[in-house]
């Protein structure tokens, strides 16, 4: 979608308001017209000061127009948040003021909503659809202001409006899902889940169905085991994966979450007897990867030395297995993969990082000063390796080169977000 500059929309805007009649057919004060015109020309000039002052001169000399009003939140949006904020209350005023020159007019009121839900001020849409609701309840505003009332999550007033639209058309989607968005904000539960099979009987839904899986009982779930409630919430997961084998969220939370501990230790002990068949290296790379990162060094290590085994010239599959053994206090694998990873990458700083960090872990000082250093040439964020250089030092005997290194490595971490 192009965007337009704001002058432009500006401009689009006020020539839009000006041709609309006010209340009893009147077009607003010929000179407060005018006066927007000249702003109109001045924002398309470029000239934001002195379109602003013409819309604020508007403003002031024509309080009961709600059209000026208009101009000066959409001349606003290029300003400051206070002036946008001061900008929509002064329209809001107008909007709703008693004596207003265009208070009902529906065409400002849209201009009017639209601005609202543009700047996402969800109260302020919220009383104009009200307003706009008065003059004409149609069923296209009840759905509007369902939506509003959704935003701010005021679900006990939107309960009532989703079931007038279900009861008019029972058939409609977005209504359907708005009442059990409801139900299951103010925490009913159950009269959700019977919505919800309510929905599935009157629409003759049949799986497989990503609506009913993804939007309708996925929700319902979690709301269920956020309750407390384990057994539905199981039941409710399971149901959403009948309707969608493609649910993996509702598949992980079953495989994963809502079991007992005798359960889950039989789903892990399965999995990893597939695992123990598992020939392939990228897979078993991928997995012990994954592993690795959730915090099972134990399983991630097996699993990346098979990987690295079967295909031991890829840097980032040894350094990943050199990460695994570290973790494990496996220096002497720990310091082959990563010597193979930087024969394979020689300018990795990563790498020479933690070489240096695994020599040092078995009091290899001596040999530890070089990778580390040539870390830091390559790259000197790796601030690490001053701390890894003090220590070594320290141990060396070189308390002068162990301060120094402590200190860089000091004024490093305060620099780290």
């Amino acid at each position: 979608m192009v965007r337009r500059p704001a002058a432009l929309a500006m401009a689009l805007a006020l020539a839009a308001a000006a041709a609309v009649p006010s209340r009893g057919g009147d077009l607003p004060d010929e000179n407060c017209v005018r006066i927007l015109r000249d702003a109109r020309i001045a924002a398309i000039a470029g000239d934001r000061e002195k379109a602003k002052t013409l819309v604020q001169r508007a403003v002031e000399e024509y309080p009961k127009e709600a059209l000026p009003a208009v101009a000066l939140v959409q001349l606003a949006r290029t300003g400051s948040p206070a002036e946008a904020k001061d900008a929509r209350e002064r329209l809001q005023a107008r909007l709703f003021a008693s004596d207003a020159a265009l208070p009902s007019d529906p065409k400002l009121l849209e201009t009017a909503y639209r601005l609202a839900v543009r700047n996402g001020d969800s109260a302020d849409a919220l009383a104009i659809v009200d307003r706009q609701l008065a003059a004409s309840a149609t069923p296209d505003l009840l759905r509007r202001k369902l939506a509003v009332l959704a935003n701010l999550s005021r679900w006990s007033e939107a309960e009532p409006i989703a079931r007038e639209l279900v009861a008019s058309n029972p058939k409609r989607y977005p209504e359907r899902q708005a009442l059990i968005d409801a139900l299951v904000g103010q925490g009913k539960l159950d009269a959700a889940r019977a919505e919800i099979d309510a929905a599935i009987a009157a629409m003759a839904l049949t799986a497989p169905n990503d609506w009913v899986s993804f939007r309708l009982l996925l929700p319902l779930g979690w709301a269920f085991r956020d309750a407390g409630r384990d057994a539905e919430s199981r039941q409710t997961f399971q149901r959403a994966l009948d309707f969608s084998a493609e649910n993996t969220e509702a598949r992980d939370v079953l495989l994963r979450v809502l079991v007992s501990p005798q359960e889950r230790a039989e789903k892990e002990a399965a999995a990893d007897q597939r695992w123990q068949g598992e020939k392939e290296p990228i897979r078993l790379f991928e997995e012990g990867t994954k592993r690795l990162a959730a915090g099972d060094a134990t399983s991630a290590f097996e699993m990346l030395q098979r990987a690295v085994h079967a295909y031991p010239t890829d840097d980032v599959w040894q350094y990943n297995l050199a990460m695994a053994a570290i973790k494990l206090q496996r220096w002497p694998e720990a310091e082959a993969a990563l010597r193979k990873s930087i024969e394979l990458k020689p300018d990795r700083a990563a790498s020479l990082l933690q070489l240096g960090r695994v020599l040092d872990a078995q009091d290899r000082c001596d040999r530890a000063l070089e990778p580390l250093r040539r870390a830091l040439a390559l790259d000197p964020a790796q601030n690490e390796a001053h701390f890894y250089l003090y220590k070594c030092l320290g141990k060396l005997g070189d308390a002068a080169g162990a301060a120094a290194e402590a200190k860089i490595y000091e004024a490093g971490k305060k620099k780290t977000p």
